[in-house]
């Protein structure tokens, strides 16, 4: 007899992006998945998603006050579906389709082995091109590129395409959600980082595909996207939970001069300033980051101890 398809919660984070849920929902509504529920929320959007989404009565509307931002927009959804208490959560970009199969593939890969915390699918671009890869920690600023033919359809990498991740709810409440202050940005990166600094593995699964319009669901604002990237990109180097925090603020510095060394010979005043307001306001937030870094290698440390314990008895 086979075993019950465990519960799973897909959550759609959107901001003003019911363009992108029209084309998401016709693909999203045949999965082939058994038991799941999908649960959409709403970053204060002002075009028309309400009336929407009220066609699919099946479909679970969480509306928040204001726009949280993609941390903050899915840490309240994950909040929400936690005391439904599913096996697993997806988190699933707006401007996305899927295909049947998708997240049977994932589920699949994901059962298969108790030290998986997180899958993630083939994605390819509109048009059918893959554009899925791995990235790799050990220098966040070169990709570590996993398109190699030779590799099979299901491998380990060390961090996913954020478009779409089938998340072992057992693990975030281990080891924390999203951290917020990124905003935006990241702040996925983050969160894998910290589940393979626990652990645990994180699967790139080909047999699985989605299609994603990459950027569809980001702010238009050029200049803020580019100072929230800076800012953020400084902020994960400074959170490494990998490193002593000293050699990571030898790090930062080091980004810092580079960075701005290349914009003043290339002339590029406004990438200039960008850079430098990003720089100080991680100067003026360096406590806060030690501090939520502390709390969440904490955690990490814990669920270490834990695993060691277990094998042991």
């Amino acid at each position: 007899m086979s075993k019950p398809s465990p519960l799973v919660y897909i959550i759609v984070l959107t901001w003003n992006g019911k363009k992108w849920l029209e084309s998401l929902f016709p693909s999203l509504l045949k999965t082939n998945y058994p038991n799941f529920h999908i649960l959409l929320v709403d970053n204060d959007s002002s075009d028309d998603t309400e009336r929407f989404i009220r066609k699919h009565p099946s479909v679970e509307y969480l509306k928040l006050p204001q726009n949280i931002g993609y941390a903050g927009g899915n840490n309240a959804g994950i909040r929400y579906v936690l005391k439904k208490e599913p096996k697993y959560i997806c988190l699933l970009n707006n401007d996305t389709k899927v295909m049947p199969n998708w997240l049977t593939e994932l589920v699949t890969v994901t059962r298969s082995d108790s030290a998986i915390a997180l899958t993630g699918p083939m994605v390819m671009d509109w048009t059918g091109k893959n554009i899925s890869k791995g990235t790799s920690f050990m220098n966040p600023y070169l990709e570590k590129d996993y398109k190699n033919k030779e590799l099979k359809s299901v491998y380990e990498v060390d961090s996913i395409e954020g478009c779409c991740m089938l998340i072992r709810t057992s693990v975030l409440k281990k080891i924390g959600l999203f951290d917020e202050t990124y905003f935006a940005y990241f702040e996925e990166m983050d969160l894998q980082r910290r589940i393979k600094a626990a652990g645990y593995k994180i699967i790139q699964a080909t047999c699985s595909k989605i299609q994603h319009f990459e950027k569809g669901s980001q702010m238009r604002d050029d200049n803020n996207l580019k100072y929230l990237y800076a800012r953020n990109e400084l902020y994960f180097i400074l959170k490494n939970p990998n490193n002593p925090f000293g050699s990571n603020l030898l790090e930062f510095h080091k980004q810092i001069f580079m960075r701005m060394f290349w914009k003043m010979i290339k002339f590029k005043k406004p990438g200039i300033q960008i850079l430098l307001k990003a720089y100080l306001w991680n100067l003026f937030h360096l406590l806060t980051t030690r501090l939520i870094r502390r709390k969440e290698i904490q955690a990490i440390i814990i669920e270490k101890t834990n695993e060691v314990i277990n094998f042991i008895l």
